[in-house]
């Protein structure tokens, strides 16, 4: 069954122009990633689209990066997922996690994270209301419910990490250098 709902993966602020590349990059090299013909990306471009490979589904995405709005150093990426994401990751039908496909979407949160140098992620529904990720706000949903998001995570080195860890206690894993709550 298609067409729950698509996702967002949204990231903390990293480096100005860092991202987009970083993104393609390890698309490039891990995730079996294709640029419509009729889309080749700009030089210099802010916006990535294509689709990867996810557990066993080809998912389309659409990333953009953004100017954090209290530092013109930095960056904030966001990747649009379809449908079919999350359809990796849960059979709705069975109302049960598939492992495969969750575990696919969350190496490619904490991968994309890695990549950008990003301090924290989360995933959340698209139809969801967009806040910007800070690491602040970020550490404050992952501290105070235990429903922050479909999967999240925080660097291991973030100054945040020992008071997320004291909450979520063993339901919290660490992945690739991240400290990731799965929910999905």
């Amino acid at each position: 069954m298609s067409g729950y709902s698509p996702t967002v993966l949204e990231f903390t602020s990293a480096p100005l122009h860092s991202t987009i590349p970083a993104l393609r990059d390890l698309l490039q090299n891990g995730y079996h990633f294709a640029i419509p013909r009729a889309t080749p990306p700009p030089s210099g471009s802010k916006r990535l689209v294509g689709s990867i490979s996810l557990g066993d589904k080809r998912v389309t995405f659409e990333a953009n990066a953004s100017k954090d709005p209290d530092d013109t150093h930095l960056e904030h990426l966001t990747v649009e997922l379809d449908t079919l994401a999350y359809d990796a990751a849960y059979d709705l039908l069975k109302e049960q996690a598939l492992p495969r496909g969750k575990q696919a979407l969350t190496e490619l949160s904490t991968d994309i994270a890695r990549a950008t140098a990003a301090e924290g992620l989360r995933l959340r529904f698209a139809s969801e209301e967009p806040i910007l990720l800070t690491i602040d706000n970020l550490a404050k949903a992952m501290t105070s419910t235990r429903d922050a998001g479909l999967i999240c995570g925080i660097s291991l080195t973030s100054a945040s990490c020992p008071d997320v860890r004291k909450f979520w206690g063993k339901s919290a894993h660490e992945i690739a250098g991240y400290l990731v709550v799965v929910s999905i």
